[in-house]
This record gives C-alpha cells, structure tokens and sequence, in this order.
C-alpha cells in the first residue's frame, strides 16, 4: 500500500467509495425486478458478495455481472430461507398497527406494546445478518440454517449488541445527513452487520471456507512443478 503514493490510496479509497454507492443501486434494482417480495433476499445475497469481496480488497472488476452471477445463484433457496422473515416482518407491522391503535384509544398500556415489537425487529435485524453471512459458506438444509440463524443472535450477544449499536450510529449519521440514504443506506449498515456476523459464523462453525467462490476466494498460482529434465545431474 506505502509503494502506491497517496495519490494511489486515494484513487483505491474512491473506488470502493464508489462501489459501494454503485451496490446500493443494484440492491434497489434486484430487489424491484423481483417485485420485492421475490427479489429481495436474492439482491441480498448478491449485495453481500460484492461487499464481501470490497473487504477481502479483492472488488469486483465487473459489479453488474457479478451481481447478477450472486442473484441467481441458488435463486429459489435463498427465497425459500426468506420466508420466516418475511412472516415475522408481517407480525411486526401488525404489532405496531395495534399499538398505533391503543395509542390513539388513549389506552395507558399502549407503550408496552411497543417492546415486543422493537426485541423481534432487532432479533430478526441480527439473525438476517446471520443468514446472509451463511449463505457465502454453507449449502446447509433449510431448517438447519433457520435453527442456526435464529438461535445465532443469543449465542452471540456480543456480536448482536454490536450489530445494533452500528445501526443505530448509522441511523443517527443519516439523520444528520440525509444525503447518505440514497448513497449507501443498504450497501453501509450491510457491509458491517455481514463482516460481524461472518467472523461470529467462522468461530462458531470453525470453518471460514467461502464455497470456493472464484470472487471471494481467488485461485493461487500454480506452482511450477519440478520435471525429470529440471534435474541438474
């Protein structure tokens, strides 16, 4: 890095800056051509490839491609381990409608209802992170990633703290500067939930293998193999 000059880090940091702009759009975009409800674990799961290569400083030489190779990969399983989250987002919404209710009853309750609401958002936040930090390394049965992913945030309470504390820093940043939204208001908050769920899964599991993705896990050179003619005798 010192050999590049500062000229040359800042033409690095610009493009990852720019990267990450860029896979913001194209979570947008993945999500809408999958009219949301079947296009957003998949935009995801693609989001979080090209993020995790941009931290392994191997990026994408090719986002759009690349972007496309991580959505459909394993399109119609990445759907199917969406669906708890999905039914526990929906539950969610109805908890704060009653809640919104009760307010509006002027019932004195009403605050209590907001508890369950904000413990399964953030749980259900932190297990998301899980599953898409898997999803890079295990080909795992359906209700074998859900027990993993679902039991993973009490297991981890450090690892969850931390993800929700990043969250709400980012939250704070985008109120200040709401600018930030459109920029990396997906690509940011996953970047650092992914990294801290994907160290968590490694020393949970002991297993730090990305699937042999060619993105995330470049080929080394071949070694040159001695022959009979290398023989200097």
């Amino acid at each position: 890095m010192d050999e590049l000059g500062w000229a040359g880090r800042v033409m690095i940091m610009l493009r990852y800056a720019t990267q990450l702009v860029a896979v913001n759009l194209l979570w947008v975009l993945g999500t809408l051509a999958g009219g949301v409800v079947l296009g957003a674990f998949p935009a995801s799961r693609a989001a979080t490839r090209l993020l995790e290569a941009l931290r392994r400083r191997t990026p994408s030489q090719s986002l759009l491609r690349d972007f496309w190779d991580g959505y459909r990969t394993d399109f119609l399983r990445t759907n199917l381990l969406g669906v708890p989250f999905w039914v526990v987002g929906a539950l969610a919404v109805v908890d704060l409608q009653v809640f919104r209710a009760a307010a509006d009853a002027g019932e004195r309750g009403a605050t209590l209802l907001l508890v369950p609401f904000v413990v399964v958002l953030a749980v259900t936040g932190v297990a998301l992170a899980f599953l898409l930090a898997v999803l890079l390394r295990f080909r795992d049965g359906a209700r074998a990633t859900w027990r993993f992913v679902f039991v993973a945030p009490f297991l981890s309470p450090g690892t969850s703290v931390a993800m929700v504390l990043s969250l709400l820093a980012f939250l704070v940043l985008t109120w200040q500067w709401p600018v930030v939204v459109p920029l990396v208001g997906f690509s940011g908050p996953l970047l650092i939930a992914t990294w801290l769920a994907g160290r968590r899964v490694e020393t949970l599991t002991g297993d730090g293998d990305l699937l042999a993705d060619p993105l995330l896990v470049p080929e080394e050179p071949a070694q040159d193999v001695p022959s009979a003619s290398d023989d200097p005798r």
